[in-house]
């Protein structure tokens, strides 16, 4: 600590006494506990790790082997040492015990045996005398008999010689069992075993807990029942079991109730790369035109890119500008106060270099609220380019990363949603129109697709904008450059001349310029990643084994202001579907055609970079034609342009609620300073006007400008 190693730590103190060991790490408040933990594991003797060599002689083989390959080696092992000492006590007893008989067939007859061992010449003469009729001894009793003391002859000596006898066929009888039962061999491995630990054992001083390994194996039985699919199409109703797994070993990990994971949360995200996860409620209801109250501390030119609502359980798709999309479980982003920095997001995700941010969406893999079947996500870049993709492609995304889209070059992911069969989607310019059209009229792509044209911008709002004249494809160019070469003498051929050349070409004649085309794009590709290889390469910066073609260069100006779905109920209730596929060019004669709203039915709330609100209905946008100009709906100041958009009355908590109840919605407005205010979307008055300014909604410091809305559900409002 004292060398500025451990990033977070206050302070750290012994308390250690007669009691036991206790040291305290006093950690800041805008500290996370997590890492700090992991950072103590990885520069500290906290948490130790030693390597084993696994590597045993299995016979005269060396193998590597697993934790139970040892264990069962071992048992075998112990298994033969005991049944090798069982054989060799087998063998002595068996021994003694023929001696033993041989000394109780001496005392049987002693006066002849006396006598034949008088008549003997020598010794070796009498052993032979012992061996033979009557008395039929074996060699190693004859010798045992002959090296006898007299006073075994006695009958003391004879009721000891019954009692070993007796001992003996009992230890006999009792090894032959053990050597021909191999559960009895097991058994005494486990009985010398405790033997063991009763003598020599010391109480465990550390706990073993078990509780965590069972949720380990949980999840691990939920991913077998439920395996992900290698083609990234797997059914999100195929996770729920696997994600709730997971939430029960996260919170067991962290001694915390799993109950206290599934509650509303915001998701916050600055600028200079810092996260952070906070409560909801601790923003207060406002009134409109108050200042509000800080999110967060802010460094020196940080800003406050983005804010979003989800529930703990959620899992949080971070789509980038480039395109790609990542995976974080809501609850292992750190939660923090509002007055802390946050964490940095390289912490909770690796980003390429370059790569930020753009889009955040809470997916519900836990099927808390319903099936997912049916269900895209919606993605719109900053130059007005849609493309829907079935969430399906999505299940199975992690923390390397996807390629979720393809962009063209200078264009940046900048809105994701999620978007059912029939829904409506409004796109808003920065211009102040807006374009409502069907999501039916988006064909589906896959998650490489590059999307199509959502809506058009006028000259003014576009900028500099204008397309450069679109370069001919690389086959085009080889074949002009074949055509001017093999062109007859004193004959020139111009670009449009080889332009109608081409186009009368059949698909077999174009194919060889094709293969040879895209022959110089694989050598290009491969001499510019040979340029790179120095360079270490970003963590998930490769997708599915393709290339990666990401832009490095400026992005150009921002035209979409916001995107929002409209459901599909919503569009039959106030007739807005439309049969005609004309382009959604601006109406401003229907300005006059406007019909009083429901102050609690579905709205469109927008606002301004100068912080004006306002609330019209959803019914002043009929859909129209994709591709279109779309409608005028909010007067502009001079210089100001419409920042942010959403779509309030649409909560299905709201339809439970029934038309003689106007439950509250509130919105979470933010500005790039870190400001959060809290509103009732009932207090701005819906106006009926499209070309209408609105009313001054918050109060913005000098330099700062809204930034983003946030609408929270019913179910996370106090009432």
């Amino acid at each position: 600590m004292n060398s500025r190693q451990l990033d977070g730590v206050v302070d750290v103190r012994d308390e250690s006494d007669r009691d036991g060991m206790r040291v305290v790490v006093e950690i800041r408040r805008s500290g996370d506990p997590n890492f700090v933990r992991e950072q103590l594991y990885t520069r500290t003797r906290l948490q130790v790790r030693v390597s084993v060599n696994l590597v045993g002689l299995i016979g005269r083989e060396p193998k590597v082997l697993t934790l139970m390959d040892i264990m069962r080696e071992f048992l075998e092992f112990r298994c033969e040492s005991i049944e090798r000492r069982a054989r060799h006590e087998l063998s002595k007893a068996s021994s003694r015990l023929h001696v033993v008989e041989g000394y109780l067939a001496v005392q049987a007859a002693p006066d002849a045996v006396v006598a034949a061992i008088r008549a003997a010449k020598d010794g070796p003469e009498a052993q032979k005398t012992l061996q033979e009729a009557p008395f039929s001894l074996s060699k190693e009793q004859s010798e045992a008999v002959l090296a006898m003391p007299l006073r075994r002859l006695t009958g003391l000596e004879h009721d000891k010689l019954r009692a070993e006898e007796a001992d003996l066929t009992a230890k006999v009888e009792q090894l032959n069992a053990l050597l021909s039962d191999r559960a009895l061999v097991i058994a005494a491995v486990a009985s010398e075993a405790k033997e063991l630990r009763d003598k020599y054992g010391v109480e465990r001083k550390t706990l073993i807990d078990h509780s965590a390994a069972k949720l380990a194996a949980e999840v691990a039985e939920a991913r077998r029942r439920n395996p992900p699919s290698g083609d990234g199409g797997e059914d999100v109703g195929n996770v729920a079991e696997r994600e709730m797994a997971a939430a029960a070993l996260y919170a067991k990990r962290m001694n915390i109730p799993l109950d206290s994971l599934d509650a509303d949360n915001l998701i916050v995200m600055t600028g200079k790369g810092y996260i952070k996860r906070i409560d909801p409620k601790i923003f207060s209801r406002q009134n409109k035109g108050t200042i509000g109250k800080k999110g967060g501390r802010m460094r020196g030119g940080d800003q406050v890119t983005k804010v979003t609502h989800c529930n703990g359980l959620d899992t949080v798709l971070f789509f980038t500008d480039r395109g790609r999309v990542y995976a974080v479980r809501a609850y292992d982003i750190p939660q923090s106060s509002t007055t802390a920095l946050g964490t940095p997001f390289t912490r909770v995700l690796k980003l390429a270099e370059g790569e930020t941010i753009t889009a955040m969406l809470p997916v519900d893999t836990a099927s808390r609220r319903g099936s997912n079947v049916g269900e895209h996500l919606v993605m719109l870049t900053a130059r007005g380019v849609v493309k829907k993709t079935p969430i399906s492609e999505f299940a199975n995304i992690n923390r390397a990363g996807k390629r979720a889209l393809g962009l063209q070059k200078g264009d940046r992911l900048k809105h994701v949603d999620l978007v059912r069969d029939g829904d409506g989607i409004m796109v808003a310019g920065v211009d102040g129109m807006v374009l409502h059209f069907s999501m039916d009229s988006i064909r589906a792509q896959s998650r490489i697709g590059s999307g199509v044209k959502a809506m058009k911008f006028r000259e003014a709002s576009a900028g500099a904008t204008e397309k450069k004249p679109k370069k001919p494809p690389a086959a085009h160019m080889l074949f002009a450059a074949d055509a001017r070469a093999n062109a007859p003498e004193g004959t020139s051929y111009n670009m449009a001349e080889v332009s109608k050349m081409w186009r009368e070409l059949s698909d077999e004649e174009k194919a060889p310029y094709e293969v040879k085309a895209a022959d110089l794009k694989e050598k290009a590709r491969r001499e510019n990643d040979a340029e790179k290889k120095s360079a270490p390469a970003a963590d998930g910066a490769a997708d599915d084994g393709a290339a990666d073609d990401d832009d490095d260069g400026d992005a150009l100006p921002v035209l979409v202001a916001g995107m929002s779905i409209v459901p599909s109920d919503v569009v039959a209730a106030f007739e807005l579907a439309t049969e005609s596929d004309e382009a959604g060019d601006d109406d401003d004669a229907a300005a006059g055609d406007e019909k009083p709203a429901d102050e609690c039915g579905a709205m469109v709330l927008l606002v301004t970079s100068e912080g004006q609100g306002k609330r019209i209905s959803v019914g002043q946008f009929r859909q129209k034609g994709r591709g279109g100009l779309g409608n005028k709906a909010i007067g502009l100041e001079k210089g100001s342009r419409l920042a942010a958009m959403c779509i309030t009355g649409v909560d299905p908590a709201l339809r439970e609620a029934g038309d003689a109840e106007c439950v509250a919605e509130e919105v979470i407005i933010g500005s790039t300073a870190g400001v959060l205010n809290r509103y009732d979307v009932t207090e701005l008055r819906p106006q009926l006007g499209r070309n209408a300014k609105g009313v001054k909604l918050m109060k913005l410091n000098d330099g700062d400008t809204v930034r983003d809305i946030t609408l929270l559900p019913v179910d996370a409002v106090e009432l």
